[in-house]
């Protein structure tokens, strides 16, 4: 999928039991944290975290990031979904995204 990350967003820092994650950075500057060490990421970066390594990663920047993110195996992509619906609620709404929901779907999905 490719995700949009305005300035200065990102994930927590977590770590997947059952996917390997792949990023390939298409714009912007993201810094990604990989077992606790901060690397910095320009377009056309590739970054790959296997499963169980802790991670994240923040827009460094001050336009929004687009980068792929592919998972394996597959089946992760319903996560984002729920995601989404969060992020499109809160903007409806006017607020900011319920974290509660996105972490309760972080649950379901590992």
């Amino acid at each position: 999928a490719l995700a949009i990350t305005p300035p200065g967003g990102g994930p927590p820092p977590h770590r997947h039991a059952r996917e390997d994650e792949l990023f390939i950075v298409v714009s912007g500057r993201v810094e990604f944290l990989i077992d606790g060490a901060w690397r910095s990421a320009e377009p056309g970066t590739v970054v790959f975290v296997p499963r169980g390594v802790a991670h994240t990663f923040r827009n460094a920047g001050d336009t929004p990031v687009q980068q792929w993110v592919l998972t394996t195996p597959g089946g992760f992509d319903r996560f984002f979904a729920e995601c989404a619906d969060v992020f499109t609620d809160a903007a409806a709404a006017g607020t900011a995204p319920d974290m509660g929901r996105i972490l309760a779907a972080f649950a379901r999905h590992g």
